[in-house]
């Protein structure tokens, strides 16, 4: 039996990213930092780390072109992937194939850190980059420009679910 060949990344060279370093950015509340850009794996993911507050709600959405994994940290997250609320506590990992529907939300009264990985790498950066430079929607009509940026970047944010 043949085995497949290996993938590798010919334009990325080998990193060392010391605890707490990395690129940061405040994205809506939360602080995101970058541990590896697109740039820095040859395009194959970004991983960035994240510290989600007390609260917290990240929008339900999807990605059509991106897979994305979340490894829980620290404190515990409340996951949708698909249909289905899960609890995910520290030691959790969530993968999240393109095109599927999730969100998650931070229901505890302390803060949780989750590292993510997109593949391939690039297009949350641009999309991070950009809600930086916003406060969260107070308006519809701040919440529908937050919706159209998100489209540009390649993310589908859909409306919340009925209580």
């Amino acid at each position: 039996m043949e085995s497949e060949p290996m993938i590798t990344t010919e334009t990325a060279e080998t990193r060392v990213i010391a605890p707490g370093a990395g690129e940061s950015l405040r994205v809506m509340g939360d602080l995101i930092t970058f541990k590896l850009r697109a740039r820095d794996t040859g395009g194959a993911f970004t991983m960035f780390e994240g510290l989600v507050t007390p609260g917290a709600i990240e929008p339900i959405h999807f990605h059509p072109a991106e897979d994305e994994t979340f490894y829980v940290l620290e404190g515990v997250l409340t996951f949708l992937v698909g249909e289905a609320w899960r609890e995910a506590p520290a030691g959790t990992v969530v993968y999240v194939p393109r095109g599927v529907v999730h969100g998650f939300r931070n229901e505890a009264t302390t803060a949780a850190r989750v590292l993510c990985i997109d593949v391939p790498g690039g297009l949350h950066e641009g999309l991070f980059a950009a809600l930086s430079e916003l406060q969260p929607p107070t308006s519809p009509e701040e919440g529908a420009a937050l919706v159209a940026l998100a489209r540009r970047h390649g993310t589908e944010i859909l409306p919340p679910p009925a209580a």
